[in-house]
Order: structure tokens, then C-alpha cells, then sequence
């Protein structure tokens, strides 16, 4: 194909962050055109996927390169189910191409609320593939994976490559590993791995750290003392991370390293002052690349602690609701009717609604809610003013305090009719 520039072999596909926006088109569309890149694997019919591979030969080696750009993986995991995606193999000789596919999507299950799991199961890949070199993930596993396929025929299944992220773009344990890339050696229908370490990506030191000591009998919530156990116990533990560091660092990392200290506090130390962590980093601004966040805490709750939130009930019994809308009427469905004594429950849906899908939320504030609350306030001002409560006061016959009882009720119960009037308009 002429328009493929075999002559600058780089190829790739788009990933979740330069997704296909406007008229379908990405960042890498215009290094694509220009000719620095390779973009295969772009689909803008999302109904059906048909997938058409690069077709390299060299020698006797054909290899066939299968591409999906960045997907929804719901979207992506349904097609695979219901067989709304092909593969387009070589007529001639198919079995003796080596089947490479590139994804872009998750890998382990991201929730358990969807069939989907938010993820792409490896058991729905064709077992054709040899080859799956898997990226969107960050943690780097660059030694193949063999994945065997569902068919009862031994050895039909794939190898997976993980290369993961290049640097690290997260304080998390799985960026906290060795960062490496692969170069793949193929001959016939076999392959040969080598992984090669990246000398050039930022240390990035991960760990946690239990509290073991016992707070001081002089420490409270308001105030931490000098020299408290904890202190010196995290302390020790940075040292200990940072002397690691400068034993494993290579000559072309940069410096400082990226430290992230996880510190998990017994439910002994719940009501005294918590580190600051802000101030404690401001030590290590010149050993430590992320002081100000190098260090979080977090204590131990019992799970007899009473979860109810003062003042507020939990919204319960929803377990799939897809938006706001659905969560707020559910919530009133399963209250009285007379938790809402002014706006109905359609006018707060349509308010959240109109909030959630504007854009400039600034701008328009609480308008469409201010507007609501007056047509309602003045809908009840209307009402009252019809009802006659000249038989009723009468301040000599009855007592100031019952009075103002008894008015409270008549009140109230004029509320409620309008309430029922109104839900029957």
C-alpha cells in the first residue's frame, strides 16, 4: 500500500486520551498525514467493527498487524459477545501469517455494577492471535503471558505483552516498578521477547507503614507535641526508603526520586492530631521530588463505628442507578410524601438535570432553581390568600400558646391539600 510509510516503520494506534472527537479525528491524524507516524486501527462506524490488518512481509516471515484504537469498553466487550466484530485474515495461506493484535483498553475488571465488568475479557479474543500487545494499562508486564484460549485443542491460545506506561504518572505501587520495553524478534510463526530497561524514568519509591506505637498520654486532637513516636518512625522509614534508592539509581535518572509513603494509624491514635503531612515533606524538598505529598495517613476505623451521618440519611437500595436523576427519585420514592413540603420531586429532577449538563455552571448558578422555588412560593401565596381564617382567630377566646398551635396545624394541613391538589394536576 503506498499510502503506508513502510519506510519510517512506526506504527500505533489512538489511545483513551486522544480519542476521536469533532469529525472523527485525533491528534495523531495530523502526525499521521504528515508523515511521521503509521495510524491504523481507527474506527468510526461503532455498530460494527471490521478489522483489517498491515500486511508486512520479509523473507519468508508474513506478519499480519491487527489494530483497535481506544474503545468504550462496554461498548467494545458487547461486540466481541454478540459477534458484531471480524477479523479479516489472507485469503491465501492464512495459517502461515503471524497475527499480531494492538489494544488500548482495560484489563483487569474496573467494577462490579456492569455485565461488562468495565473491562475486556482475554477469553473473548480470538485464539488465531499469536501475539496481544496490550497498552492503556501502567503497571509494566513485559515478560509474555500465555493466555489459553476456551477450545480443548493444546497450546491454541495467545501470548500478552503489558509494556505499560513509560513513566510514571501516578503515586501507586504498579508505577513504582521497573519501567521496560520490548523488542520482538519474529521468524515464521515463532517469536523471541527481549526486554530492555529504560535508564531514563524518574525513581519512584512506594511503600506502607503500619503504626505500631502507642500515642502519648499528653497528645490530643488540637495538638501534636515535639518529637511525637510517629514522627520518628515515618522519618526512619523515608531514610530507609531513600538510602534503597541511592543504591539502585542509574546514572541517566533524574534526581530527586518520587516517594510515596502509605501510613496506616491504629484506631488507638483516632482522636489525636493527625501529621501534617504538608510540613512534615517541607524536610526532604531537596531529597524528595513530591514533598508535599510524599507522606498520607489514615486511621483505622472500627467496624462498630455507627456510619450514620448527623443530620442526613444514606441514599439506600440503589444499586445501578446510571444518573442523578435516578438516584434522587429513588431515594423519594422510598420516602414519606411529605418529605418535600414545596418543590416536587419532577421540578428537583428537572433543576439537577439542567445543573449537570450545563457546561459554563458558573454562569447560570442556581437560576432555574430560584425560578422554580418563586412560581411555587407564589402558587401557595395564591392559595392561602382563598382560604378564610376569620371563625378561627379569635385571640380573646383562646390561649396565645394554643393559638399558635392550632394555627400551626390548620397551616400545615392547608399545605398538604395543595400538595394533593397538585399532584393530580
Amino acid at each position: 500500500d503506498r499510502n503506508i510509510n513502510v519506510g519510517l516503520p512506526i506504527f500505533t494506534i489512538h489511545g483513551n486520551h486522544d480519542d476521536l472527537t469533532g469529525k472523527g479525528l485525533t491528534a495523531l491524524d495530523v502526525l499521521h498525514e504528515s508523515g511521521f507516524l503509521n495510524l491504523f486501527g481507527k474506527f468510526e462506524e461503532i455498530d460494527q467493527f471490521v478489522v483489517s490488518p498491515v500486511l508486512l512481509m520479509k523473507g519468508k516471515t508474513k506478519l499480519a498487524l491487527y489494530g483497535i484504537g481506544s474503545q468504550r469498553d462496554d461498548r467494545l466487550c458487547r461486540a466481541f459477545r454478540e459477534e458484531e466484530i471480524r477479523f479479516l485474515r489472507p485469503k491465501e495461506d492464512a495459517e502461515s501469517w503471524f497475527n499480531i493484535l494492538v489494544l488500548h483498553q482495560n484489563r483487569p475488571v474496573r467494577t462490579r455494577e456492569r455485565s461488562t465488568g468495565g473491562h475486556l475479557p482475554e477469553n473473548l479474543i480470538p485464539s488465531f492471535f499469536d501475539l496481544i500487545i496490550w497498552g492503556h494499562e501502567h503497571e509494566c508486564k513485559i515478560d509474555p503471558q500465555y493466555y489459553e484460549s476456551g477450545v480443548s485443542a493444546c497450546g491454541d491460545g495467545f501470548y500478552i505483552i503489558q509494556p505499560g506506561s513509560t513513566v510514571a504518572t501516578a503515586l501507586s505501587p504498579e508505577e513504582a516498578k521497573p519501567k521496560h520495553i520490548a523488542l520482538v524478534t519474529i521468524s515464521g510463526r515463532k517469536f523471541f521477547s527481549q526486554k530492555i530497561a529504560l535508564e531514563t524514568p524518574r525513581q519512584m519509591l512506594f511503600a506502607d507503614l503500619a503504626i505500631t506505637v502507642k500515642p502519648p498520654s499528653t497528645a490530643s486532637k488540637n495538638s501534636r507535641s515535639k518529637n511525637m513516636p510517629d514522627e520518628k518512625v515515618i522519618m526512619e522509614e523515608v531514610e530507609k526508603m531513600l538510602a534503597e534508592a541511592e543504591k539502585t539509581k542509574t546514572a541517566r535518572q533524574a534526581y530527586p526520586p518520587l516517594l510515596r509513603l502509605r501510613v496506616i494509624y491504629p484506631e488507638s491514635w483516632a482522636n489525636i492530631m493527625k501529621l501534617n503531612c504538608r510540613q512534615f515533606g517541607a524536610a526532604y524538598v531537596k531529597r524528595v521530588a513530591n514533598p508535599s505529598d510524599m507522606i498520607t495517613v489514615r486511621v483505622m476505623k472500627s467496624k462498630k463505628e455507627d456510619k450514620k451521618r448527623g443530620g442526613f440519611k444514606t441514599f439506600t437500595n440503589i444499586e445501578r442507578a446510571t444518573t442523578v436523576e435516578e438516584i434522587v427519585s429513588t431515594h423519594l420514592a422510598e420516602q414519606n410524601n411529605d418529605i418535600l413540603m414545596v418543590l416536587d420531586a419532577e421540578t428537583l429532577n428537572d433543576v439537577l438535570k439542567f445543573q449537570v449538563e450545563q457546561e459554563d455552571g458558573k454562569r447560570v448558578k442556581n437560576k432555574p432553581l430560584i425560578e422554580n422555588l418563586h412560581i411555587k412560593k407564589k402558587k401557595l401565596i395564591d392559595a392561602l390568600c382563598k382560604v378564610s381564617y376569620n371563625d378561627f382567630l379569635s385571640f380573646d377566646k383562646i390561649p396565645s400558646h394554643q393559638f399558635l398551635e392550632q394555627f400551626e396545624e390548620l397551616v400545615n394541613s392547608d399545605i398538604k391539600k395543595i400538595q394533593e391538589l397538585r399532584s393530580t394536576e
